[in-house]
């Protein structure tokens, strides 16, 4: 047994937002110096995807049309300074006048629209995992027949994964419950406990450390305590943290994972009639805990849109829980039918009850010349099959890609090694398309601060961002187009690398056996490319 107690292991909590790092710091978001990821490779020697040089390449032409960005995502405030001149606006709408002025069906949708939430300002902060949907509909067929294979044939190996998830799931959240009681209970006394030592509180990590040696040997239990505070003061952990954390934690029991619940309470929706799609309020934002993923991937869109190539389009689906099939397919059509050329959707799971609502949708975006952007997930997994799928993606029954107009995209590090694939990244050489940088992103958050995060969903923005340059500036070039020319136009690098994994025991492989096109997007080659089949096509 440790003598030291290390009291802050990080326990899963199982929300929407990814796990970052730690530093925090308020910066500008134009120091290219900073964001790594809109380097060069030929000139900075950094894979990054070269969107400084697309811009001093764009200074000298003029943008043909603003294309609309619909972000599916989290809720977003769009009153914050990076936003405010970015969002799109629905001019045949007049905003709370309550009427549908546009007769599209969504009353008062001037800027978006918030399919989890209702016009008497409820919202949903917590629905179903996708586990406890499958096993909430599959439980009811099976009541009334013991042969489960039988009962659900092709769904039978579905149904088990998810009740392996769901197991895994409530394991998890019952441990972060017992660490959220453990904090609450030992809190006050630990601080008493430094105040015996420093009457002042005056003290800071280095003192406790240093007084946490001195006693471990002779006083465990008060050196346990001292350490305690230090892992507060440097992990940020106050009262109300906790308090929060437990909150989650209860929550999370009680609707995420309870079969009981109804998580469309809130919306009034059936939520098995994929027809019944008029729900939802224009209120894109109620909550700022609800706002850090939508205002991390959002901000990389807006960013560096000086000549307002683009506008954003908020649509809301995502809370702490999976998103809703329902709601994925419904917030694609939405997107479409409102003008949106490109769809970013950084999210994902690894289950899915509805996929055909989806696949529907997509190839409905697909008939309409709209190019879809979704992240590959942060499985770390090959997802080549049934059961290492992941969801939403363009992928039939059979394993074919049915669309031209959809990216999956992987994640790559900002360093020329053995490391340039992430270690956490999904990849598949068939259904993952192409990488972009996805590490040591510095993000804007909805509080102000900035700081570094990882994750595809942060990788997927910069493509979108990087189509939407291509069809503001070349508009006669379709959905298909715009993917074959991303694909073709990024750039390899030929060298071995550590294959995503969560061992330790690492496996080199070709970073080009990792995605379709082998390859990291680069905006300034798209561009390039982009110009010449554009000017092709007007002969």
């Amino acid at each position: 047994m440790q003598t030291r107690v290390i009291f802050f292991v990080i326990i899963s909590t199982l929300f929407f937002i990814e796990c970052s790092n730690k530093e925090i710091k308020k910066e500008s978001l134009i120091d290219y110096n900073k964001y790594w990821y809109l380097k060069d490779i030929t000139l900075d020697s950094v894979a990054g995807i070269s969107l400084k040089k697309a811009f001093d390449y764009l200074d000298r032409k003029q943008i043909e049309d603003t294309v609309v960005v619909a972000v599916i995502d989290s809720e977003l405030n769009i009153k914050l300074d990076l936003f405010k001149n970015n969002i799109w606006i629905n001019v045949d709408e007049v905003p709370n006048n309550n009427i549908d002025d546009d007769n599209n069906g969504y009353i008062d949708d001037y800027n978006g629209w918030n399919f989890i939430a209702n016009t008497n300002g409820k919202y949903t902060k917590f629905c179903h995992f996708e586990s406890t949907r499958i096993l909430r509909k599959f439980n009811t067929l099976l009541e009334a027949d013991i042969d489960t294979a039988s009962t659900l044939g092709r769904n039978y190996e579905i149904y088990r994964k998810a009740q392996k998830d769901f197991s895994f799931q409530l394991q998890s959240v019952k441990s972060q419950e017992d660490y959220g009681n453990f904090l609450n209970n030992n809190y006050d006394k630990a601080y008493a406990t430094a105040s015996e030592f420093f009457p002042n509180k005056d003290y800071n990590t280095k003192s406790l450390d240093s007084l946490y040696l001195a006693l471990k040997d002779s006083n465990q239990e008060k050196a346990n305590l001292i350490y305690f505070v230090s892992d507060c003061i440097k992990y940020g952990i106050t009262k109300d943290w906790i308090k929060t954390y437990q909150y989650n934690a209860e929550n999370i029991l009680q609707k995420c994972l309870n079969l009981n619940y109804d998580e469309r309470v809130n919306i009034g929706d059936d939520a098995y009639n994929i027809n019944d799609s008029i729900y939802g309020s224009p209120k894109l934002f109620h909550d700022i805990s609800l706002s850090y993923h939508a205002s991390q991937v959002a901000a990389i869109i807006a960013d560096h849109n000086r000549k307002k190539f683009l506008k954003i389009m908020p649509i809301i689906i995502s809370s702490n829980g999976d998103e809703n099939d329902k709601d994925i397919a419904t917030s694609i059509r939405y997107a479409v039918n409102n003008g949106a050329k490109v769809i970013n959707m950084s999210l994902g799971k690894e289950l899915s009850l509805n996929t055909k609502w989806i696949i529907d949708a997509v190839k409905y975006a697909a008939s309409k010349d709209v190019l879809i952007m979704y992240a590959a997930g942060n499985n770390a997994k090959n997802i080549e099959n049934d059961l290492n799928k992941y969801y939403p993606n363009d992928v039939n029954e059979k394993g074919e890609e049915i669309v031209a107009n959809f990216i999956s995209v992987a994640a790559s590090g900002k360093t020329l090694d053995e490391n340039l694939a992430t270690n956490f990244s999904n990849y598949n050489k068939i259904h993952v398309d192409i990488f972009a940088p996805g590490d040591s992103i510095y993000v804007y958050l909805p509080d102000g601060e900035n700081y570094y995060n990882q994750g595809t969903s942060l990788a997927t923005p910069m493509v979108s961002k990087t189509a939407a340059l291509i069809r503001s500036y070349y508009p006669n070039l379709t959905a298909a187009e715009v993917k074959q020319i991303i694909m073709e136009s990024g750039v390899s690098f030929d060298m071995m690398v550590n294959k995503p994994s969560t061992s330790k025991e690492k496996e080199l492989v070709p970073f080009s056996s990792l995605s379709k096109s082998g390859k990291i997007v680069n905006a300034y080659n798209a561009l390039l490319l982009a110009e010449e089949i554009s000017k092709k096509k007007k002969k």
